[in-house]
């Protein structure tokens, strides 16, 4: 039988978070990090695809048109 702050599935504790943490960001941190989400991943998109992998998407077209 499982002691008190341990799973039953598997014995392991879990633990609680420490109450002075605040579990949500507030508004302008999450603006923050999504802000520099959206700067890292507007690079991205921006960046060519490779030749090898257009190959590989026209030639699954191709597959998918028979």
């Amino acid at each position: 039988m499982p002691q008190r702050g341990e799973d039953k599935a598997d014995g392991m504790r879990l633990q609680k978070p420490h109450p002075n943490l605040v579990p949500e960001a507030s508004r302008a941190v999450q603006a923050h990090i999504g802000d520099r989400l959206r700067r890292m991943f507007d690079e991205v998109v921006e960046e060519p695809i490779p030749d090898k992998l257009k190959l590989l998407l026209d030639n699954l077209e191709k597959t998918g048109e028979s």
